[in-house]
C-alpha cells in the first residue's frame, strides 16, 4: 500500500470517526452502546494508523540507530578529551588565581605593617599581574545549590515526592495529609 493510498483511506476513516463523535449524544443505554461501538472503531483505526506509520518509520529509526552507534565511540572519546582539557585548564586557573591572591595578600599585609612603602606596594602589586587570558576561552563563576542540612529548610521549599507517596498509600502505609482519591476513567476493551 503506498503512502498516498494509506493517507486517503485513513483520512476517510478519521473523518468518519470525527463525524460520529460530533453527532453522538449519550442519554440512554442504546446510545451508550453506540458510543462504545464508536470507541472500538476509533481504537481499531488508531491501532491501524500506528501500524502503518511504524512500517514507514521503523526502517528509518533502525538506520538512525546504526548511524548513531557508528559515531558513538568517537563522540565519547571527544567528550572525554574535552572533559580532561577542561579539568586541567580549571586546575591551572584555580592554582594561578590562588598564587596571585596569596602574593597580593602578602604585599598588602607588609604595607599595613609598614615594612614597605605604599608606592613600593603598589608597584609590586602591579608586578604580580593577573591570570593570563586564553583566546577563545572564558572562565566564569557559577553559583550552585548545596544543601547542608535538610531539616533547616523552610516548609514552603519542600516538594512532595508524589511517586513515593502513591506507592506507600497503595501498600497501605498511611501518609499524613495524603489519601488515594478515586476517579472514573473510561477504558476501551479489545
Amino acid at each position: 500500500m503506498t503512502t498516498d493510498i494509506v493517507s486517503l483511506t485513513i483520512k476517510k476513516e478519521v473523518i468518519t470517526a470525527q463525524q460520529s463523535a460530533n453527532a453522538l449524544s449519550v442519554t440512554n443505554p442504546e446510545q451508550a452502546e453506540q458510543a462504545s461501538n464508536i470507541l472500538h472503531f476509533i481504537k481499531e483505526k488508531t491501532c491501524m494508523l500506528t501500524e502503518e506509520k511504524e512500517k514507514l518509520t521503523r526502517p528509518a529509526m533502525q538506520t538512525l540507530a546504526s548511524i548513531k552507534a557508528l559515531f558513538a565511540p568517537q563522540e565519547l572519546a571527544l567528550k572525554d578529551a574535552d572533559k580532561m582539557v577542561r579539568a586541567k585548564m580549571l586546575a591551572y586557573q584555580i592554582e594561578e588565581t590562588d598564587r596571585i591572591d596569596t602574593a597580593k595578600a602578602k604585599i598588602a599585609a607588609r604595607a599595613e605593617r609598614g615594612t614597605i612603602k605604599t608606592e613600593t606596594a603598589v608597584k609590586k602589586l602591579g608586578e604580580v599581574g593577573e591570570v593570563a587570558k586564553t583566546q577563545g576561552v572564558k572562565f566564569t563563576t557559577r553559583r550552585k545549590l548545596e544543601i547542608m542540612d535538610e531539616t533547616m529548610i523552610p516548609h514552603e521549599y519542600m516538594t512532595p515526592d508524589r511517586e513515593k507517596i502513591t506507592k506507600a498509600l497503595f501498600a497501605d502505609i498511611p501518609v499524613p495529609g495524603c489519601v488515594l482519591k478515586e476517579e472514573k476513567i473510561l477504558n476501551v476493551m479489545n
